[in-house]
């Protein structure tokens, strides 16, 4: 008898895979995997099993006539392949398939609401009820409907007040791989994904890890390896080991590289402008656009990254801390998106990018400019805005925290030592002191609306505080000008950069909106607050 969750979810999409000549059997192993699911708490699983259901049930219905034509791309609010798996787009034939009897589907759609309700996803709610509310509609049961609305108006509520709180996590992800062929036999160095609920600790994913392998094997040899550089000849093999890393998803298309098992790796260069393309303006809107609290960052998620800190040995053991540290970025791409029918897919690519400390403090400063420009974004305030804020719109800032991040971004010291520890030897050449450039233009931008925001905010209160701040910027501005030989940072109302070949090239993964411990290190440095910093990234679950 299989007692792992793990286990029992694989042979449960087996099987329903094996039965695709049978609509009922495969609807019901669907169905009994849901059903699993929900007792172990995993109802985002739940809902996808529940969709295949649906799914199935409706190309059915539809085939036979019974229901009318189906925009079955609602479903991939949930998981786009579900309609490509179950061939929902050919033409609404069910071929060779032993039909199953079906006749309603509006039971599963109220079936897989209350998924969604359990599971947090209210964003699907909406599109999930789109596929039966016509059938309501045409056998005129407008009580039904009511009840429908009315599901409908408080998941849109409750998804308004996440939106505004961000208090909801829908998971956190870890790449997992085995160790030892003995005990694992297929599995042997494989790497996959797991996602654990809500916000998970490495600490209690590596506690989750070791009781699952447990009972998948039947005995307690397992341990978790911390080393990074794993030589297996020196492995016990009497014991099972595993290597747990903490994760975070990556809002991207797989850009056509799933179903490809194969690994690349690659290193950012400073003199080649085609690693990134966008442009300082473009870094930022994207920014405003993904939250990893968000409902999208949580699904059709095919790619997840991990980072390392790492030291650039090609910088002199005499440099600045921050003039060394470099960063590793792998980015994972696994077989099929989450949220999915299992919670683990396995990666079948990695890619391998090398931040040099330049690169990586370009990409901090962007990242700071982004997280200021959300703070304004929330309350209605347009970038580079230099007019008169309405008190409507000033009791929608969340001041406090625009104050926080002003605090920690317009000191002229730690500003003035980052770019002598970058730049002490002119080793990144014309083009990258270029994309540096760029980067303290877009944050000192930023800065300077949230300056003149929060002086309309305390409206003539704490005139000294507020006093300090700007002449802690405007002695930056001064620093950083006189550092660049006179180069301009703050533009006026209507100037534009005459060079805009300086915007391509800047680097990172800019649509992130949390960071890693290696790039809080460059932040910590810039603000002046490495120590608390320190404090709080010794807690942090990563």
């Amino acid at each position: 008898m299989i007692n792992n969750p793990i286990q029992m979810a694989d042979l449960h999409v087996q099987l329903a895979d094996s039965y695709r000549g049978s609509a009922a059997l495969r609807s019901e192993f669907f169905d009994a995997l849901s059903n699993i699911h929900i007792t172990e708490g995993w109802y985002s699983e739940a809902a996808v099993c529940q969709a295949h259901s649906l799914a199935i049930i409706g190309k059915e219905l539809q085939t036979k006539g019974l229901i009318a034509q189906t925009d079955w791309s609602l479903l991939d609010i949930l998981n786009k392949q579900i309609a490509v798996e179950e061939e929902l787009f050919s033409n609404a034939t069910v071929g060779n398939t032993q039909l199953g009897g079906f006749t309603i589907t509006t039971r599963k759609v109220d079936d897989l609401v209350r998924t969604l309700l359990l599971s947090e996803r209210y964003e699907a709610i909406g599109p999930i009820y789109r596929l039966s509310v016509p059938i309501f509609e045409k056998q005129l049961d407008f009580k039904y409907l009511v009840g429908i609305y009315a599901e409908l108006q408080q998941a849109s509520s409750r998804a308004a007040e996440i939106k505004l709180n961000s208090k909801r996590h829908l998971g956190s992800y870890f790449k997992v791989v085995f160790h030892g062929e003995s005990h694992f036999c297929d599995e042997h160095k494989t790497e996959w994904v797991y996602r654990e609920p809500k916000l998970t600790s490495l600490a209690e994913a590596c506690d989750h890890m070791i009781e699952s392998v447990r009972l998948a094997l039947g005995h307690d040899r397992v341990q978790i390896l911390n080393d990074k550089s794993i030589d297996e000849a020196n492995l016990d093999p009497s014991i099972a080991f595993i290597q747990v890393a903490y994760i975070e998803p990556s809002p991207t298309s797989p850009n056509n590289s799933k179903n490809k098992n194969t690994s690349t790796k690659s290193s950012s260069n400073t003199d080649s402008s085609s690693t990134s393309q966008s442009t300082s303006e473009n870094i930022l809107t994207n920014e405003e656009k993904i939250d990893l609290m968000a409902y999208n960052s949580h699904t059709n998620i095919w790619t997840f990254i991990q980072e390392e800190k790492l030291i650039d040995n090609n910088v002199d053991e005499n440099e600045q801390e921050m003039a060394r540290t470099a960063l590793r970025r792998l980015i994972l791409t696994v077989e099929s998106p989450f949220p999915n029918t299992r919670r683990r897919q396995r990666i079948v690519q990695t890619e391998e990018n090398i931040l040099s400390p330049l690169e990586l403090a370009c990409e901090c400063l962007i990242f700071k400019a982004g997280q200021i420009r959300r703070i304004l974004t929330a309350a209605d305030i347009p970038r580079s805005h230099y007019g008169i804020h309405d008190k409507e719109t000033l009791k929608r800032l969340d001041l406090k925290q625009l104050q926080l991040f002003l605090q920690g971004s317009v000191s002229p010291t730690p500003m003035l030592n980052l770019l002598q520890a970058l730049l002490k030897k002119q080793r990144y050449g014309k083009n990258g002191i270029g994309r540096l450039v760029v980067a303290f233009k877009t944050l000192i931008a930023e800065l300077d609306v949230a300056l003149r925001v929060n002086e309309a905010a305390l409206a003539g209160d704490r005139v000294e505080y507020q006093s300090m701040l700007r002449q802690s910027f405007d002695g930056m501005l001064e620093r950083l000008s006189m550092f660049f030989e006179g180069e301009k940072f703050l533009q006026k109302p209507g100037e534009s950069d005459s060079d805009d070949t300086l915007s391509l090239g800047v680097f990172g993964r800019i649509e992130r909106t949390d960071s890693s411990a290696a790039e809080m290190h460059i932040f910590d440095s810039i603000s002046g607050y490495y120590i608390l910093s320190t404090i709080k990234l010794s807690i942090d679950h990563r």
